[in-house]
């Protein structure tokens, strides 16, 4: 019996996890993700130093071409994300911003 118990316990949980999957609204979760990785690329470029990675072998060191990247593709990234933000009239809390906000709130047009 304890052992159909825990089978049972674990069953519950997987599938309330899954269940989570379809409550969640991935719109706001995907800006969060989104904007917990421009988050990561301005710390990689805050710790960058150009003036001791410009000294390095470009064929032996690529450190120098992978920021490179990074910085050239942020600007869009942060304006893409700012758009997003502004559309889906986010407040910058996610825990008040993952709440369920009824289907008329989010598509309704702001009258001022």
């Amino acid at each position: 019996m304890p052992d159909e118990i825990e089978t049972l316990t674990k069953k519950v949980a997987a599938l309330e996890q899954r269940l989570s999957l379809y409550e969640n609204d991935a719109v706001y979760r995907g800006y969060y993700a989104l904007n917990k990785i421009v988050n990561q690329q301005v710390d990689i470029l805050n710790s960058f130093n150009l003036q001791s990675e410009i000294g390095q072998n470009p064929k032996e060191d690529k450190k120098y071409d992978r920021v490179k990247s990074v910085w050239e593709g942020l600007k869009s990234m942060i304006v893409d994300l700012n758009a997003l933000k502004l559309e889906l009239r986010l407040t910058g809390d996610e825990d008040r911003d993952g709440k369920k906000v009824p289907f008329i709130e989010r598509i309704a047009t702001k009258r001022e």
